[in-house]
Parts: C-alpha cells; structure tokens; sequence
C-alpha cells in the first residue's frame, strides 16, 4: 500500500509540473507576485518528487531504478580511474 502512494504522489508531483508549465507558457506570467509564486510551487514540487524517490524502500521500483543509475555511474568512474 506504501508503494501505491508513493506511486500516486510522484505522478501528481509530475502533473502539477507539467501544468504549472502549460500556464506559464498560455497564460504567462505578468507580475512579480505571481513569478515568485509559480517558482515557490514549482522548486517545493520538484523537492518532494526528489525526496519521495530517494527515501523508497529497497523493493521500491523506483528507488531500485535510481539505484541501479548510481551503482552504474560509480561503475564508470572506477573504470576511468587511472589508480584502478
């Protein structure tokens, strides 16, 4: 059930950023207020989608997803480290 909601939660996160975008664009942003706001919103989504993704559990597909990217960056740059 926990991954199910965390499933739910980061598909919304993506969502609201993707019509924060589309009002941005269509309807544009003509005071500062409302810049200040749209960047609140949009930096506090983008905060909880990270956090969300990178404190899943272990059997969590999306951490394991993340997790499997770091294990094969790290696996890059021992490959390039001359000391190896």
């Amino acid at each position: 059930m926990k991954n199910i909601l965390r499933t739910l939660v980061a598909l919304a996160d993506i969502a609201l950023i993707l019509w924060l975008i589309y009002v941005a664009f269509d309807d544009g942003l003509d005071d500062s207020m409302e810049v200040l706001v749209f960047i609140s919103i949009l930096l506090l989504t983008f905060f909880n989608f990270y956090f969300i993704v990178t404190r899943g559990e272990p059997s969590d597909w999306l951490s394991l997803f993340f997790k499997r990217k770091a294990l094969e960056e790290q696996r890059k740059i021992e490959n390039l480290d001359p000391r190896n």
